[in-house]
């Protein structure tokens, strides 16, 4: 289940830090405070029960400088909220009707509101097959589960230097390990990864299933600001095998860590 919000402001172009998903974050806590449902997503909760993923724009241009570091957007913003909790989207999208009729959204630090303007319920997605094609919606983030996270290099994985084996265990060890948390329900098996190929991806340009500006390059490592530090994630497109239910998952609570801070959203292309 699966919401798009536009906001807005009264400026055409805004700055906005580098680590502006927090921002979003406070957002979502902000909807589900007016529909006083933060306390069940907030409180003793290891893994948030949603993904979300921003949408600067096309215009957007990125200024670093040694003092700080931010983006200079053109209005409107995207956000795609997903969850495959109906009691979660239920209270997040009541409290996103209050506040769309509020005109509220986020306040800025220079005082402007960037407030939410519209909001449309997309159509439901059911996975029914063991294989999907996915694109990164954003960007995704997984962690080795055995590794010391001030360890940055072995702490995050990618599927572009990493050995893909260990990405594969490590996807299964996180994504089942939420799923169970989620669910309770406690499956066993695996997940397979498996990046596409050069060829692969200019048949999906071809086919219209792919921009033509996403290149020949299945996947593509990234290093993000965010929270006062650095982590590094990925995004692109891939094939992934396992269980319907947890394909479902993956699609419905986002893949790998960090989805409840703006990671890890995906878009389905196909399913076999």
């Amino acid at each position: 289940m699966r919401l798009r919000l536009i906001f807005n402001s009264k400026e055409r172009e805004l700055i906005l830090p580098a680590d502006y998903r927090r921002l979003f974050m406070s957002f979502i806590k902000k909807a589900f405070t007016v529909s006083n449902y933060a306390h069940k997503i907030y409180r003793g909760r290891v893994f948030r029960p949603f993904c979300f993923s921003v949408f600067l724009g096309e215009g957007l241009i990125f200024n670093k400088s040694n003092s700080n570091s931010f983006f200079r957007i053109k209005l409107p913003i995207d956000m795609i909220f997903s969850t495959g909790d109906t009691e979660v989207f239920i209270n997040f999208y009541n409290g996103c009707i209050k506040l769309l009729k509020q005109k509220e959204g986020i306040l800025l630090r220079n005082g402007e509101n960037l407030f939410l303007d519209e909001i449309e319920v997309k159509d439901r997605v059911k996975i029914r097959s063991r294989a999907c094609l996915f694109k990164t919606i954003g960007i995704s983030v997984l962690t080795d589960p055995e590794e010391n996270a001030k360890d940055f290099k072995k702490w995050f994985l990618t599927p572009v230097n990493s050995n893909l084996e260990r990405f594969n265990f490590a996807l299964e060890k996180r994504t089942f390990s939420r799923y169970k948390f989620t669910t309770g329900v406690d499956l066993l098996g695996g997940i397979i990864f498996t990046p596409l190929s050069e060829d692969e991806i200019k048949i999906l340009i071809r086919q219209g299933l792919l921009n033509s500006r996403f290149g020949t390059k299945s996947i593509k490592e990234i290093v993000i600001y965010h929270y006062g530090g650095f982590l590094k994630g990925f995004k692109g497109v891939f094939w992934i095998e396992s269980y319907p239910e947890i394909l479902q998952f993956i699609y419905d609570f986002g893949l790998g860590v960090k989805t409840g801070q703006g990671f890890g959203c995906v878009e389905l292309i196909k399913q076999l």
